[in-house]
């Protein structure tokens, strides 16, 4: 961003460091169009974005009513801008088998910022998504706080939506005091699909959706290509926003639900 214009670059200078681009295939998302993102920046709008993505869920899934829609064009839209929010909830879609849980994730993740869906808990994997992608996560898992624990990625899930918060790993033992030890800043916006319940503590950090059994059919597949516009148009929005203040709001309610739901109001 330059002043109140977007600029194309293939390099940048920050402090000191050249920073460029990865290749391209070690991307794992759709590459939005540059010029489309430029064009959105100037003539799209917040209002129409966010009524757009409405009807985008609408299409995708029955939710148990309409405004949950509203809810997750909010919080789609929260993922471009995450940075200025100290808390980000974690989506928590769950349900008995074939009520829509993967399919709304995906239609999620397709739009979000980075978005990558893993139906693995490899600790390795999830921090360096979290730590150099600052990707947005689907975690697709019929029993995900089993997984957690089996795998020792508890920590990560706890931590993912707080600003701030790090993870502790001891890679150098030889090292010594200090030097033995390398933290992870993994924060960043996750969406969840189960079909098993998860402990209170992780509960507590999480928006619980139900999902409905359907009285409708949804013929359409839910693909990365259907997304891409929208995360055009996203990458629009978070320009608009990027170096401009927030409302500020107060929590809609007490305790963590009210941390965690203060980003939304917000968006709204």
């Amino acid at each position: 961003k330059d002043g109140d214009s977007l600029v194309i670059k293939y390099d940048q200078m920050i402090d000191g460091k050249r920073l460029i681009p990865p290749p391209r295939n070690k991307v794992l998302w759709l590459i939005p169009d540059a010029v489309k993102v430029l064009q959105h920046y100037i003539s799209d709008t917040d209002a129409v974005l966010f009524s757009d993505l409405v009807n985008y869920f609408k299409n995708i899934s029955k939710l148990p009513n309409d405004y949950y829609y509203d809810f997750m064009a909010a919080f789609l839209m929260h993922t471009y801008i995450i940075d200025k929010f100290e808390y980000s909830p974690m989506l928590w879609f769950y349900a008995i088998p074939e009520r829509g849980k993967t399919r709304t994730g995906k239609a999620l993740t397709h739009a979000a910022f980075r978005g990558v869906q893993i139906v693995t808990l490899r600790e390795a994997h999830m921090i360096r998504l979290a730590t150099d992608l600052r990707a947005t996560l689907f975690i697709d898992l019929t029993d995900l706080q089993q997984k957690a624990d089996a795998n020792g990625v508890e920590d990560i899930l706890l931590n993912r939506y707080e600003k701030g918060a790090r993870i502790a790993r001891v890679l150098y033992p030889d090292k010594g005091a200090f030097d033995d030890t390398v933290y992870y800043d993994i924060y960043g916006a996750t969406i969840a699909a189960t079909n098993e319940t998860v402990n209170d503590v992780l509960a507590t950090r999480t928006i619980q959706i139900i999902m409905p059994e359907s009285d409708r059919q949804f013929n359409d597949d839910v693909k990365e290509i259907h997304g891409l516009p929208f995360r055009e148009r996203l990458l629009g929005f978070r320009a608009r926003w990027m170096d401009r203040p927030l409302p500020q709001v107060e929590k809609p309610c007490n305790g963590r639900l009210g941390d965690i739901l203060r980003c939304i109001r917000q968006i709204v």
